[in-house]
């Protein structure tokens, strides 16, 4: 489970899961206190640390020498649809096969 509690501040949030705690806020020129992410950015985080986590995991099953991975992800809304673009980078020694 995980629990989201506003205060206070109009905005700002505390968010908690498994034992850890984590802020969201929205930024100053829409009333927030820009004290952590928008919400939506949380969305980009997960996917991108997922990502990650999978690559990595994959990498080690298979002894792959990855010293580095980096997930980029971006979001754009248009009225009716959300797109998301995702870049992966790869660092170390990486063949074809």
């Amino acid at each position: 489970m995980v629990s989201a509690v506003i205060g206070e501040k109009p905005y700002k949030t505390e968010l908690f899961a498994s034992g850890h705690q984590l802020i969201a806020d929205e930024p100053v020129e829409i009333g927030g206190g820009d004290e952590g992410p928008p919400p939506g950015q949380f969305l980009e985080l997960s996917l991108a640390s997922c990502t990650a986590i999978t690559l990595r995991m994959y990498a080690i099953r298979k002894s792959l020498s990855l010293k580095n991975i980096r997930v980029e992800v971006q979001s754009e809304r248009t009225s009716d649809t959300t797109i998301f673009r995702m870049e992966i980078y790869l660092e170390g020694e990486i063949t074809d096969e």
